[in-house]
């Protein structure tokens, strides 16, 4: 059921909104992870981009911080109320989403 409000509300949301809630998101986020990086990518479905599919939030942190990535991604996914896929700026998957989607760093 959880995944099935997450798709609901995915319907909701933009690309713009997520980019305002992640501003707002930020100072809290960099106040309590190391973070020193934060963007995100909405990606569209192929041939409608008026439709988005999935959402990737990529970061950098100042330090390792081991689990704590986890905590990041389901409060991310909390705050957005929709699922994310959350990738480090040296992610494998960096290059294939730079190729694929506009990626909005959150300044």
């Amino acid at each position: 059921m959880g995944n099935l409000e997450f798709t609901n509300k995915q319907k909701l949301l933009n690309p713009a909104h997520i980019q305002i809630k992640l501003a707002t998101l930020k100072p809290i986020l960099f106040q309590t992870y190391p973070l020193s990086y934060l963007a995100f990518a909405a990606k569209n479905e192929e041939g409608n981009f008026g439709k988005w599919t999935e959402v990737y939030v990529m970061v950098d942190f100042k330090e390792a911080i081991g689990w704590q990535f986890y905590a990041l991604q389901a409060e991310l996914m909390n705050h957005l109320q929709t699922e994310i896929t959350l990738i480090t700026k040296t992610s494998p998957d960096r290059g294939w989403l730079h190729q694929n989607t506009k990626v909005c760093e959150i300044v």
